[in-house]
């Protein structure tokens, strides 16, 4: 048993905390945010006055986290605190529960690995005669700033695959993807690549988005086939016609971005050389 003491214990602190949510209830709605804010730190601290030890404090946080997991389907393991532990180590313990329920929802929330239905495109074995290249770079935001991305490039033919991979936290694919596909195009492909887009059927040009499942700001995962087209002189999105994936191909989920072959890919003058 921990046998520490706390100095906040009250053994009066329920009619401490009655006492204390009256008064912030009867606050008035012109009370200044000072005010409110000392209301509401009083009936926090008469609330905490009821723990007399740090282990019937750290009993009561972890119990409400296994709880909660509980409600989500999971089992919530917590290493027992020393018997010497402080309420720092009762904080850290109960952060450290809490990213063990969030890293479970989002390994819940993860897509299939599997390669989708259709898509030809980064399979775990290339086409015969595909050549696929793997570039890192850095793009600038639209707040001014540089982000790291990844694009996985691939060849069968003439027609040319393109996958745009978020590598860190920041402004995501959801933001001004074709603004990022247009300055991707133009850095790795020489002019007039855009003709890619006047060669219809078939599109010789496809570009891809996936944003792996722990930076997507939902908790999942996000890969999909975007539908770019070329108008005055830059990608504009249709996204009524975005694809999205119920699977993500293992190539793009284990990804490794270091670069795999020079910045061009091919001429793209609408020849397919």
């Amino acid at each position: 048993m921990i046998k520490i003491d706390r100095p906040q214990f009250d053994p009066n602190w329920e009619a401490r905390h009655e006492l204390a949510r009256e008064r912030f209830d009867g606050l008035a709605p012109t009370a200044s945010e000072p005010e409110r804010q000392a209301a509401l730190e009083a009936l926090y601290q008469a609330y905490d006055a009821q723990f007399p030890t740090v282990a019937a404090l750290a009993e009561f946080r972890l119990a409400h986290l296994r709880r909660s997991a509980r409600r989500d389907g999971f089992m919530l393991a917590v290493k027992p605190l020393d018997p010497q532990a402080s309420e720092v180590d009762v904080e850290d313990a109960w952060r450290a529960a809490g990213r063990q329920i969030e890293a479970a929802k989002r390994s819940r929330a993860r897509r299939t690995l599997a390669q989708p239905d259709g898509l030809a495109a980064f399979s775990a074995t290339p086409p015969a005669g595909a050549r696929r290249q793997v570039l890192r770079f850095e793009a600038p935001t639209p707040s001014g700033g540089r982000q790291t991305w990844a694009a996985v490039l691939e060849r069968a033919g003439r027609k040319i695959d393109v996958c745009i991979v978020q590598l860190e936290p920041g402004c995501g694919v959801y933001g001004d993807f074709a603004g990022l596909a247009t300055w991707t195009a133009r850095r790795f492909f020489a002019a007039p690549w855009w003709r890619a887009w006047a060669w219809r059927p078939p599109r010789q040009l496809q570009f891809y988005s996936y944003v792996p499942w722990g930076l997507h700001s939902a908790g999942s995962e996000s890969f999909c086939a975007r539908a770019l087209d070329w108008s005055q002189g830059r990608l504009v999105e249709d996204w009524d016609r975005r694809q999205h994936f119920a699977c993500v191909p293992p190539v793009l989920a284990g990804l490794d971005p270091k670069p795999t072959g020079p910045h061009l890919l091919m001429p793209f003058d609408g020849s397919g050389t």
